[in-house]
Protein backbone atom coordinates (compact mmCIF):
# COMPACT_ATOMS: atom_id res chain seq x y z
CA UNK A 1 0.00 0.00 0.00
CA UNK A 2 1.04 3.25 -1.16
CA UNK A 3 1.97 5.79 2.45
CA UNK A 4 0.57 8.91 2.41
CA UNK A 5 2.73 11.30 4.91
CA UNK A 6 1.04 14.75 5.47
CA UNK A 7 3.26 17.89 5.53
CA UNK A 8 2.77 21.07 7.98
CA UNK A 9 -0.36 21.61 9.38
CA UNK A 10 -2.19 18.94 7.27
CA UNK A 11 -4.31 15.72 8.69
CA UNK A 12 -5.27 12.84 6.22
CA UNK A 13 -8.63 11.50 7.04
CA UNK A 14 -10.80 8.68 5.59
CA UNK A 15 -13.80 9.18 4.38
CA UNK A 16 -16.75 8.12 6.04
CA UNK A 17 -19.76 7.91 4.25
CA UNK A 18 -23.02 9.27 5.85
CA UNK A 19 -25.74 6.80 6.31
CA UNK A 20 -29.19 7.79 5.87
CA UNK A 21 -30.52 10.01 8.57
CA UNK A 22 -33.67 9.03 10.58
CA UNK A 23 -35.74 11.91 12.02
CA UNK A 24 -37.38 11.83 15.39
CA UNK A 25 -40.68 10.70 14.61
CA UNK A 26 -38.91 7.45 12.78
CA UNK A 27 -38.86 8.71 8.89
CA UNK A 28 -35.75 8.07 7.24
CA UNK A 29 -33.99 10.38 5.12
CA UNK A 30 -31.85 9.01 1.96
CA UNK A 31 -28.56 10.52 1.50
CA UNK A 32 -29.30 12.43 -1.75
CA UNK A 33 -32.12 14.13 0.01
CA UNK A 34 -29.91 15.40 3.15
CA UNK A 35 -28.52 18.66 3.21
CA UNK A 36 -25.61 19.24 0.75
CA UNK A 37 -23.57 21.89 3.22
CA UNK A 38 -23.60 19.35 6.39
CA UNK A 39 -19.83 18.64 7.45
CA UNK A 40 -18.62 15.89 6.51
CA UNK A 41 -17.46 12.59 8.75
CA UNK A 42 -13.45 11.17 9.14
CA UNK A 43 -11.45 9.38 10.74
CA UNK A 44 -7.57 10.51 11.42
CA UNK A 45 -5.59 8.47 9.53
CA UNK A 46 -2.42 10.54 9.96
CA UNK A 47 -0.67 13.84 11.31
CA UNK A 48 1.71 16.54 9.42
CA UNK A 49 4.08 17.66 12.41
CA UNK A 50 3.60 22.09 11.69
CA UNK A 51 3.27 23.94 14.77
CA UNK A 52 -0.88 24.25 14.74
CA UNK A 53 -1.36 20.19 14.17
CA UNK A 54 1.27 19.83 17.45
CA UNK A 55 -1.18 22.22 19.73
CA UNK A 56 -4.46 21.18 18.22
CA UNK A 57 -3.01 17.20 19.08
CA UNK A 58 -1.96 19.39 23.13
CA UNK A 59 -5.49 20.76 23.32
CA UNK A 60 -7.78 18.29 21.94
CA UNK A 61 -6.10 15.23 22.28
CA UNK A 62 -6.37 14.14 18.59
CA UNK A 63 -5.20 10.78 18.06
CA UNK A 64 -5.33 8.76 15.03
CA UNK A 65 -8.15 6.36 14.63
CA UNK A 66 -10.52 9.45 16.18
CA UNK A 67 -13.62 10.46 14.34
CA UNK A 68 -14.42 14.05 13.22
CA UNK A 69 -16.28 16.84 12.10
CA UNK A 70 -14.81 18.58 8.99
CA UNK A 71 -16.00 21.48 6.36
CA UNK A 72 -17.57 19.73 4.03
CA UNK A 73 -15.61 21.56 0.59
CA UNK A 74 -12.66 21.89 2.38
CA UNK A 75 -9.17 19.52 1.35
CA UNK A 76 -7.92 17.87 -1.19
CA UNK A 77 -9.60 14.06 -1.78
CA UNK A 78 -7.42 11.49 -2.32
CA UNK A 79 -8.62 7.85 -3.89
CA UNK A 80 -5.99 4.76 -2.48
CA UNK A 81 -6.59 1.53 -3.47
CA UNK A 82 -10.24 1.52 -3.18
CA UNK A 83 -10.44 3.88 -0.36
CA UNK A 84 -11.42 7.62 -0.17
CA UNK A 85 -9.14 9.92 1.78
CA UNK A 86 -9.07 13.85 2.46
CA UNK A 87 -5.87 15.88 3.41
CA UNK A 88 -7.08 18.82 5.05
CA UNK A 89 -5.69 21.84 7.10
CA UNK A 90 -6.01 21.44 10.82
CA UNK A 91 -7.60 25.19 10.76
CA UNK A 92 -10.69 23.07 8.90
CA UNK A 93 -11.34 20.26 12.10
CA UNK A 94 -15.02 21.79 13.18
CA UNK A 95 -15.24 18.75 15.55
CA UNK A 96 -14.46 16.01 17.60
CA UNK A 97 -17.41 13.10 17.33
CA UNK A 98 -17.79 10.81 20.47
CA UNK A 99 -19.94 7.71 20.75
Amino acid sequence: MAKVTPLFDQILLEKIERREEKTSSGIYIPQESASEEAPALGKIVAFGQGKAVVKAQEKYGLKEGMVVIYSKYSGTEIKLEGKEYVLISVKDLLAILEE
